[in-house]
């Protein structure tokens, strides 16, 4: 009896380490203050999807450094590769929307298929990953989908501003979908 109780004891213990180990392991870094490491490791993607009609679909990836790397698919001005660089400052700017945005924590309440609010059909989509010391998160932003907060919307600008998309999209202002239908897809009160 009495050995039974030590091995559970001891069982239990471990299994309570092990918990404990991966907690820390996951926790996700803090984006506004991320060690020189951490910043060499730094990889953001980012996606712009088409929709019914024009809008233009492309992806970036930023890396700590600055480094930029676009490649243009559709609807845009460049399609192809392209190359550039943004300054540190930019890349804590986007860093610190990454913050404000908590995009850390954002499910995947927001993507086309899992919208459970106000939806309107035939927009684009936008992935957003970013990827810290081996710590991925990714959210699919279906831009139809009401549920989304203005913090992630800002997000997605601020990756667009800082890294100069139009000088590879052109002006994209006029750009969008051909029409949409809207309507709630929640439940209702």
């Amino acid at each position: 009896m009495r050995r039974f109780r030590v091995g559970s004891i001891l069982g239990f213990a471990i299994f309570f380490v092990a918990c404990l180990s991966s907690i820390a392991f996951t926790q996700s870094p803090n984006l506004e203050t991320l060690s020189p490491d951490q910043l060499k490791s730094l990889v953001i993607k980012f996606q712009r999807s088409g929709c019914y009609g024009n809008c233009p679909q492309y992806q970036l990836t930023i890396y700590g450094d600055g480094r930029v790397e676009y490649r243009g698919i559709k609807d845009v001005r460049h399609v192809g590769g392209g190359k550039g660089t943004i300054a540190a400052a930019d890349v804590n700017s986007i860093l610190a929307a990454f913050a404000k945005a908590n995009f850390m924590a954002i499910g995947d309440n927001v993507s086309e298929e899992k919208c459970n609010c106000a939806y309107c059909t035939d927009l684009p989509t936008v992935v957003t990953e970013i990827t810290v010391g081996g710590t991925t998160h990714t959210v699919q932003h279906y831009l139809g989908c009401g549920c989304t907060t203005k913090e992630l919307r800002e997000l997605e600008s601020v990756i667009d501003r800082l890294v100069k998309s139009d000088q590879w999209t052109g002006d994209v202002s006029k750009s969008g979908p051909m029409g949409m239908t809207c309507f709630n897809r929640g439940k209702s009160n």
